[in-house]
């Protein structure tokens, strides 16, 4: 009788990663540390945690939770509804925070001011690939782009680092984008 609830078990065990690693990545976020009642701030933090096959980005107002970089955001407050009950924006509606993809889960764009690009990526790299990602650098042409592909459990999340401002080589005041992307799984048949 032992046996018959062991093979069950056994092959539902081999079935759940199977079926995990199906699912795909996908992001997700944690916004419970951002304050979005204060319309005056302007400056957000992000970091990344792993739960499944779901990357956490997690937002706060209230400090450096991780190695990346500061992003810049806007606030733009509460507004009113049709109830006359105030809403507030999202992490997606705050300016220079830009969220896509189905219900913006499949990608994000987050601005770093007073940065330089290298750095950046950099700290992207070092925080994902603690999460266990492999970084592969893809070859851009151009010092002001760097762009990784990260690799785990057959999912990859593809990055681009984008410096803008008046002068990469002097060092001048110059902000960086970084854009996250998940690239879909092709079914293999």
């Amino acid at each position: 009788m032992k046996r018959l609830f062991l093979i069950p078990a056994a092959v539902l065990a081999l079935a759940i990663p199977a079926m995990v690693s199906a699912a795909g990545l996908h992001l997700g976020y944690h916004t419970g540390a951002f304050d979005f009642t204060d319309s005056s701030i302007e400056t957000g933090y992000i970091g990344f945690t792993m739960n499944g096959n779901q990357l956490q980005v997690n937002v706060s107002s209230a400090g450096s939770i991780s190695g990346i970089p500061s992003i810049s955001v806007v606030g733009y407050g509460p507004t009113t509804d049709a109830l006359g009950r105030d809403v507030y924006p999202t992490f997606g509606q705050l300016g220079n925070v830009t969220l896509y993809g189905a219900g913006g889960w499949a990608g994000m764009n987050v601005l770093h001011d007073n940065a330089k690009v290298a750095t950046v990526a950099s700290d992207y790299v070092s925080a994902l690939t603690g999460l266990g990602f492999k970084a592969k650098e893809l070859s851009t042409g151009t010092p002001n782009v760097i762009a990784y592909d990260f690799t785990m459990n057959g999912n990859t999340l593809h990055a681009v680092f984008h410096q803008a401002g008046a002068d990469y080589y002097t060092g001048a005041s110059t902000s960086v984008t970084a854009h996250l992307a998940v690239v879909p799984s092709v079914a293999s048949s």
